[in-house]
Parts: structure tokens; sequence; C-alpha cells
């Protein structure tokens, strides 16, 4: 389940791929040695974020299903 909805993006949805030799190409072309290093620093930033940010809302979900079922048994033993 997506938390958030993607964007619209001008580009067409196509395979990672196809995608990353398109930008590949346009790099060698285009880009320097030093645009293509920073560009994987942002890519790697942008992972290790999200990975940080997925694990990070697992545990939130986990810590709430445990305080609601601390909370039903203290419930059901004052009743």
């Amino acid at each position: 389940m997506l938390c958030f909805p993607k964007p619209p993006t001008e580009f067409p949805p196509s395979r990672a791929t196809s995608a990353l030799k398109k930008e590949d190409e346009f790099m060698q072309l285009h880009g320097s040695k030093a645009a293509r290093a920073i560009y994987l620093v942002g890519e790697a930033i942008a992972a290790i974020t999200a990975f940080l940010f997925t694990r990070l809302a697992c545990l939130l979900m986990l810590v709430r299903r445990r305080a609601l079922a601390l909370l039903a048994r203290e419930h059901t033993r004052f009743t």
C-alpha cells in the first residue's frame, strides 16, 4: 500500500532497464564524470532514505499494534 500517490510525470511509464539505458546514453553524450558521480550519490541517498522510511513505518506500525494489544488486555482486565 502506498502512503503517497506518485506524482504525474511527463515521461510514459517504461521498464526500468530501458529507462536506465536511455539515461546512461544521455549522460555519456551530455554529462561529465563529475555529473555522473553526483547523480549516483543522489540515487544512493534516495535509496537509503526510502529504505529507512519503510523500516521506520514498519516499526511504528508494530509499536501501534503492541500498544493496542496492551490497551485491550488492560480493558478486559478491569471489566
